[in-house]
């Protein structure tokens, strides 16, 4: 199947209107961060055809790798020995504003596919408070039978590790694994501005709550440059099939909408630009801005400014933007 790419042009608009000014030079060999989008995604009931969310996983794959099949693309991250952590994102317990099943059930398939022993794969997110459960709500069994896929709620804790300011414990199911695929859900952040690649992250360790203040800067990227992020995170699948571009983190309905899309990257910088933009355009079209000044300080994106000037990833990508709709 010939994929027909097109640069992402309407991006580069939103990000000079953004982030220019801000001391960063053009990149000449900048990372790829592919867009697949598909209008027929979704039944008529209202769920998700796996069988076309298979259909973007793999042509956003190949796209980002320039590889001939989604499994050639997927042995080029992993290799069937490893361990592999699929950090989800289900805050909400909603299936809507969660990152789906669907979604992370293709990427599962996939490294199964390439002999990865099921018992070999996490899925997690945090352990919710008290009394509260969210990966179930969110359409995820927990799971931990032997030679079955895992499913978990956080998990025992790993050592403490401190990158600047930020002392951290990760959960075991990232501090175990050898390798790391990150799909967040793309939402607005009533504190930070956006949640995505780089702050999916709070949901990797205990007591994320110091990392909110001044909009993210400087621990959402003192998190990201620790060693169980940095040195095993290799793939970010995000989820833009249905997002929340209003009052996130937490679940409102209301301002739920359908980007029907999927964001593929390597660098997480980069592939939370090309978000930030796409939050950006949806407000603007709904009438909202940003306050001059987030709850606890700072403005919103600050965080990908600052990740980018400390080396955790670019700001300035390559977006290769792919109808899945139109293509045979």
């Amino acid at each position: 199947m010939k994929i027909h790419v097109k640069l992402g042009f309407l991006f580069f608009n939103l990000w000079f209107c953004l982030f220019s000014g801000t001391g960063f030079a053009a990149d000449p060999n900048p990372p790829v961060v592919v867009v697949i989008r598909h209008a027929g995604v979704w039944a008529n009931d209202g769920t998700l055809k796996p069988d076309q969310v298979r259909r973007m996983v793999e042509m956003g794959l190949q796209t980002l790798t320039n590889k001939k099949t989604a499994i050639e693309a997927m042995k080029g991250f992993f290799r069937p020995e490893e361990k592999i952590a699929l950090k989800v994102n289900a805050i909400t317990a909603n299936p809507n504003s969660a990152t789906k099943p669907a979604l992370t059930k293709i990427l599962a398939d996939l490294l199964l596919e390439i002999g990865v022993k099921p018992d070999h794969i996490t899925i997690y997110d945090r352990t919710p408070g008290k009394g509260r459960s969210e990966l179930e709500p969110s359409g995820y069994q927990l799971c931990d039978k032997t030679g079955k896929i895992q499913v978990r709620a956080g998990g025992t804790l790993g050592p403490k590790r401190k990158v600047g300011g930020l002392l951290a414990q990760f959960y075991s199911p990232i501090e175990e694994a050898d390798a790391l695929i990150n799909l967040p859900v793309l939402k607005d952040h009533h504190i930070m501005g956006l949640t995505f690649a780089l702050k999916n992250h709070l949901g990797s360790i205990l007591k994320p709550a110091s990392c909110h203040l001044n909009a993210g800067v400087p621990a959402i990227a003192e998190l990201n440059m620790m060693a169980p992020i940095k040195r095993k995170q290799r793939l970010i699948v995000g989820d833009a099939l249905c997002g929340q571009f209003n009052k996130g983190p937490h679940d409102h309905p209301e301002f739920h909408w359908k980007e029907n899309a999927i964001i593929l990257g390597i660098d997480p910088v980069a592939v939370d630009a090309v978000a930030f933009g796409i939050l950006e355009r949806v407000r603007k079209d709904h009438g909202l801005s940003w306050p001059k000044e987030m709850k606890y300080g700072g403005k919103a994106g600050d965080y990908l400014k600052d990740c980018a000037k400390r080396g955790v990833g670019n700001l300035q990508p390559k977006v290769l933007e792919v109808n899945c709709s139109t293509e045979e």
